[in-house]
């Protein structure tokens, strides 16, 4: 019988630096003592980590970093993986090459989006009132688009938590200064491409550029969060 490779809490964190700068033995022992981890010992009383635990390690620290779940929340989704927090496509991770973010934006009906989502035609109109989606009349109807269609699935998550449209309103506020920041800082680079007789590649600077502060903007929430000792 061939025996598991094991590895010492040292290895383990030493090979998950590079995606984890942070992650240290004391974070590994707490996540532990907290349940999440249930790990072997040698004779000697050490650790034991095999590949499996390594994956769920992983998997823990991702959880933190990209959707910053506290760790009984973490704990309940492990114990029940069938039970997803963050139904829809609302991952926050940005691909490793800042590549453009691409968006079907085919309408559809408000009855259709309303039970894609699980949302009430009610709550459809308050994120309408409060400026997170766009409904408009078409043949059968009201209709949401494509991108709607994402803003309902995610919102469908964060009402698990209490939130209610207008709790989201200062998100919608902000949304529309950042197009004005983005605006201001990629029209000259526009301008000059327009002199020059080619606009080719100026969607993917907006793609690239709104990735990036996507990204930015995570950084600063998950520092602000560990300031705060909430992570």
């Amino acid at each position: 019988m061939v025996e598991n490779k094991t590895y010492t809490i040292g290895q383990v964190v030493k090979k998950l630096r590079n995606e984890f700068p942070n992650l240290s033995i004391s974070k590994v022992r707490y996540l532990e003592d907290e349940g999440l981890l249930q790990l072997e010992r040698s004779k000697g009383g050490y650790r034991q980590f095999e590949d499996k635990d390594i994956r769920l390690l992983r998997q823990i620290l991702r959880l933190q970093r990209d959707r910053f779940l506290p760790l009984n929340v973490i704990k309940q989704q492990l114990s029940h993986p069938e039970i997803d927090p963050f139904a829809g496509d609302v991952s926050a991770e940005v691909p490793a090459d800042v590549e453009e973010a691409q968006t079907d934006n085919s309408p559809i009906s408000l009855s259709q989006a309303c039970q894609k989502t699980g949302l009430s035609e009610t709550q459809a109109q308050n994120l309408q009132s409060f400026g997170l989606i766009e409904l408009k009349e078409g043949e059968e109807g009201k209709e949401v688009d494509g991108l709607g269609l994402k803003i309902m699935k995610t919102y469908a998550a964060i009402q698990k938590y209490g939130v209610e449209p207008r709790h989201l309103r200062s998100y919608s506020n902000f949304a529309k200064r950042e197009t004005t920041f983005v605006k201001q800082i990629l029209s000259p680079q526009i301008i000059k491409r327009k002199t020059s007789l080619t606009s080719q590649g100026s969607s993917t600077d907006l793609g690239r550029l709104v990735l990036l502060l996507n990204n930015l903007k995570r950084l600063l929430l998950e520092k602000s969060l560990r300031s705060s000792g909430m992570t």
